[in-house]
């Protein structure tokens, strides 16, 4: 007998509209997306041979891009900076591993949207 036997509505209703299951839901959205972002600006610093790579300090570094990503413009420079100083790159190099950072999932959707969806139009 199927644990759950409404549809997929019915049961994205139930989860929203109990707390403790939003509250489950949405950390493991934030975490997910953190881990994700590590592993992109994980890439994109290898990219540009930054170091001190270990994934606990791009985890670090992740979590804070995500804090000053609220901060517009000025957020960016400061998080230029950090990824500069603490994986030990210039101005460029930071700069290069935050684009790709940022291009990685991109790309990963626009090969998922044309290998996949594109077929089915």
């Amino acid at each position: 007998m199927p644990i759950w036997t409404g549809t997929i509505f019915d049961f994205l209703i139930a989860l929203f509209l109990n707390p403790v299951w939003l509250l489950i839901f949405l950390l493991a959205a934030i975490l997910i997306g953190l881990v994700l972002d590590t592993l992109f600006l994980f890439a994109g610093l290898g990219l540009v041979n930054g170091k001190n790579r270990t994934f606990g300090t791009v985890f670090v570094t992740a979590l804070i891009g995500v804090v000053l990503g609220w901060i517009p413009c000025l957020g960016c420079i400061i998080y230029w900076y950090i990824i500069k100083t603490r994986h030990e790159t210039g101005w460029g190099g930071a700069i290069a591993a935050w684009f790709i950072a940022g291009l990685i999932p991109l790309l990963i959707i626009g090969a998922i949207f044309f290998l996949v969806l594109f077929p089915l139009l």
